[in-house]
């Protein structure tokens, strides 16, 4: 696993090393390892690559921040949701993107991306649906209920 070789490195290289591999596995031991870290550094480091104009760098830090600070849980929830409903306010179009935000509002349990989310329920494209419906599945609101069972 990557995590124990990469652990060591810093936040910079990680998140480059990321950026280019092409196996999938290694790219998510770390963000994964990025995850764990779950420090200022890390937040501040996936909240600039959300406002990058390159898609791959939005996909990144989304996957970053939707589970940054494992360990802690509750790790500045509130400003991982206020990034993740920004790039949706800003239309993001790229469908990595889209599908990330799905997930990661799962993984934020956050109320707030319900309707955002509700508005992607049928995306062409089969990824994003996935992550509308993983961001909907722990909600409670009746309308998030209603889209799921309409699915």
């Amino acid at each position: 696993m990557e995590s124990c070789e990469n652990d060591e490195k810093s936040t910079n290289e990680i998140i480059q090393t990321a950026l280019t591999t092409e196996n999938e596995d290694v790219y998510w031991d770390l963000v994964n390892i990025l995850r764990n870290r779950g420090s200022e550094e890390e937040f501040t480091a996936a909240s600039k690559l959300c406002e990058s104009q390159n898609s791959k760098e939005r996909t990144l830090g989304v996957n970053i921040l939707s589970q940054l600070g494992t360990i802690q849980k509750e790790f500045r929830t509130l400003e991982r949701g206020d990034i993740l409903l920004k790039l949706l306010s800003q239309e993001e179009k790229d469908r990595d993107v889209l599908a990330a935000i799905g997930y990661a509002f799962g993984h934020l349990n956050d109320a707030r991306g319900i309707l955002p989310l509700i508005e992607l329920k049928n995306h062409a494209d089969s990824d994003v649906r996935m992550g509308v419906v993983l961001g909907l599945t722990c909600q409670e609101d009746e309308s998030a209920i209603q889209t799921l069972i309409q699915g």
